[in-house]
């Protein structure tokens, strides 16, 4: 299909479309923009080898926050009851927290 014809074909079908499924079709047009330009940010062999090395001197000074310190941080036990309702799998949150209260 030529670009002229596929433009008007999805200018037609919008007019077609309620609000709420242009917002839909809209917050997926916007990720495949924010994906093409998220790969058009290319970094060369020696700022990657940078930020490598800069990561890996973070940890050796022990700056960083394991897995465990993090959800403690996040004070997970005491969130679990107000995030199961609203979580779409509160069985995994709940085996989730078991298994850190170990």
């Amino acid at each position: 299909m030529a670009t002229g014809a596929l433009d008007s074909e999805i200018q037609y079908s919008l007019l077609l479309l309620s609000t709420e499924e242009k917002q839909s079709v809209l917050s997926v047009i916007r990720s495949f923009l924010n994906l093409k330009k998220a790969n058009t940010e290319v970094i060369n062999i020696e700022q990657y080898n940078h930020d490598i090395d800069a990561a890996m001197a973070r940890i050796d000074k022990g700056e960083f926050t394991s897995h465990e310190d993090f959800f403690k941080e996040l004070e997970f036990d005491s969130e679990l009851e107000n995030l199961s309702g609203t979580i779409l799998f509160p069985e995994k949150l709940k085996t989730a927290n078991e298994f850190l209260s170990k």
